[in-house]
């Protein structure tokens, strides 16, 4: 419970981080001089519900009775699930056949990467924990 609160205490200051930054970034690089207050809290908002689900969800893969597809296919199907919703409600993705499998194509291919490339560094610190045993 405690890494839970812990890790959605820190997916809520990274959301929130994360979208003063971007949109400090795009009105820098687009020049604007006002920003609309409905739209910068509604963006604010989802930002902040995405990055703490996606802090959270990852504790699907400390539960040890789960083997890794159970917990990959467990992740993969909350987040897709909860990003959509929260992107259908906000307006990031309009509702529409076409644009849903573009957006879910673009989604998978984004954790597939994402999801190797944590496999692979914690498949390599496995092996640099098990190697310095060895040497004890």
């Amino acid at each position: 419970m405690k890494t839970f609160v812990y890790r959605s205490f820190m997916g809520v200051i990274f959301g929130g981080f994360l979208h003063v930054l971007l949109v400090s970034i795009g009105i820098l690089w687009w020049g604007a001089e006002t920003i609309n207050s409905d739209i910068f809290l509604k963006n604010a908002i989802g930002m902040v519900i995405c990055s703490w689900f996606f802090t959270v969800t990852p504790l699907y893969f400390s539960v040890e009775k789960w083997n890794l597809i159970q917990q990959t296919i467990l992740h993969f199907l909350t987040v897709i699930i909860l990003f959509f919703i929260v992107a259908f409600t906000i307006g990031w993705i309009p509702i529409s056949l076409p644009v849903i499998l573009k957006q879910t194509l673009i989604f998978l291919a984004i954790y597939v990467v994402s999801w190797t490339l944590f496999f692979l560094y914690f498949r390599y610190q496995a092996r640099i924990l098990n190697e310095n045993i060895k040497r004890l």
